[in-house]
């Protein structure tokens, strides 16, 4: 860096003298003037980031760092070193079996509700007005069995023997 402030501080002497030489003031050596202290100026710029004063290098250090650990990581996962590729092939496998065996069930089932189809169609237009009644037949009688239960609870030498108020004799 100290070798490009020479080269440019001895440009800079150059272009004075040429200045002084061709005497023209709004000319190309003017120029060339302003360009070189732009230069000086963008070389003092980066001798700051260079030597570590400007904060956005730290910044910049810590991102390089950051890209480098992912960067690492993905490549032993890429490299497979810890595993992760062959349990993501094994589970790619048993998910790929699993779909088969579901493709093959649905197939199944697809074919008994075809083969079955009159048959259920049947029961929805019989079977369930006769299972209904049924129902309704099997309520009356729970019905009238808890209340058969009740009466010999109540008196069961009444409803056993009838309805003699003298008492049983024998004959």
């Amino acid at each position: 860096m100290q070798e490009f402030r020479k080269a440019i501080a001895a440009v800079t002497e150059l272009s004075g003298s040429l200045n002084t030489v061709v005497g023209a003031k709004d000319g190309p050596v003017e120029k060339l003037n302003a360009t070189l202290a732009s230069m000086t100026r963008l070389s003092d710029s980066l001798n700051s980031v260079v030597a570590g004063k400007d904060s956005s290098v730290e910044k910049l250090n810590a991102a390089l760092v950051s890209v480098t650990r992912l960067s690492d990581s993905l490549n032993s996962i890429v490299a497979g070193k810890d595993g992760s590729v062959e349990k993501l092939n094994s589970a790619i496998a048993s998910a790929d079996v699993a779909m088969r065996k579901l493709a093959d069930f649905s197939t199944k089932v697809d074919g008994m509700v075809a083969e079955n189809r009159p048959a259920v169609r049947e029961f929805s237009q019989r079977g369930l007005t006769e299972l209904n009644s049924l129902i309704q037949e099997m309520r009356q009688m729970v019905g009238g069995i808890a209340r058969l239960t009740a009466e010999i609870e109540r008196d069961p030498a009444r409803f056993f023997f009838g309805d003699r108020r003298e008492g049983y004799r024998p004959r």
